[in-house]
């Protein structure tokens, strides 16, 4: 597969995401971008995941290996004040063998957010 990024709006690469499941370790500025997200800070992250393919909608590709991956968390961001927002996460992909993802930053989404914003001209578009 070619280096590059991938979008699930236009098709992600072949790649066994059941690998990633596992304990979830937050970095510094993750745990700052929680402190400070526009909608509020999440009442709690989780503190393990078992990712699944749907939940997947982004991958970063280098050497020919996933090296970073997206994913989207319906309805797991709620707030302090309540309100129920999808927790997304950008992940270092896992070293194979391990049982962690460390996550590098993440924020809070409205549920109803339908990407109108993506930038497809930053993508590689992958048909299988």
């Amino acid at each position: 597969m070619k280096d590059g990024l991938y979008h699930a709006e236009l098709g992600l690469p072949p790649v066994n995401f059941t690998t990633f499941a596992t304990t979830l370790c937050y970095s510094n500025h993750a745990r700052q971008a929680a402190l400070h997200d526009r909608y509020g800070v999440p009442a709690s992250v989780p503190k393990h995941h078992q990712f699944a393919p749907a939940e997947i909608f982004e991958v970063e590709v280098a050497a020919g290996k996933v090296v970073k991956f997206c994913a989207r968390l319906k309805n797991a961001g709620k707030t302090t004040a309540g309100k129920t927002f999808d927790l997304v996460l950008a992940c270092s992909a896992p070293e194979p063998h391990t049982a962690a993802v460390f996550v590098r930053t993440l924020w809070l989404n409205e549920p109803g957010d339908n990407h109108s914003t993506l930038d497809k001209s930053k993508y590689i578009p992958y048909a299988s």
